[in-house]
């Protein structure tokens, strides 16, 4: 998820560590028809070794982000935001300090609307994303959800 995208729907971008990278089970395809993508676990895979070289992990995993400081009221929006066609999962990202790699336990967003929506045979690029069309999805889609949310009173834990 891009800087711009948290900052317009929690008001603020939370402290994060970059790169993240998931095991190498999980796969990233686009949305047909969509400009966003899904996340997947790819059935019959196995991670591999973790004393995998950093370059390894890089070349062969979904980058992300992992965000540090997120609040519940923030997770909830979150939450919304992914909607029914994501299942936040707990999964363990590799991250790198310089030096060594360590494993963190997360909660990362899974598709789970089915893999019948995803092109399968394509991966999705975020820097292609951010280039072309951020600033279209922030008006179109980010913009208005952030409306809704304000309407929702989706800021406050129940």
């Amino acid at each position: 998820m891009s800087t711009e995208v948290l900052r317009t729907l929690l008001g603020r971008v939370p402290q994060m560590k970059s790169p993240a990278y998931l095991p190498q089970q999980y796969s990233r395809h686009p949305v047909i028809g969509q400009m966003y993508p899904g996340v997947i676990q790819c059935d019959g895979l196995k991670e591999t070794s973790f004393s995998k070289s950093w370059t390894d992990i890089q070349n062969s995993c979904v980058e992300g982000i992992l965000l540090t400081d997120v609040s519940l009221s923030e997770v909830k929006i979150l939450d919304w935001y992914e909607d029914v066609d994501y299942r936040r999962c707990n999964v363990p990202v590799s991250i790198h300090n310089g030096k060594d790699i360590f494993k963190v336990d997360a909660e990362v967003y899974i598709w789970c609307a089915g893999e019948s929506f995803l092109d399968l045979e394509s991966s999705w690029s975020f820097e292609q994303f951010c280039s072309e069309r951020l600033d279209w999805y922030l008006r179109a889609t980010v913009g208005p959800c952030r409306k809704e949310i304000d309407r929702n009173d989706l800021d406050t834990v129940s």
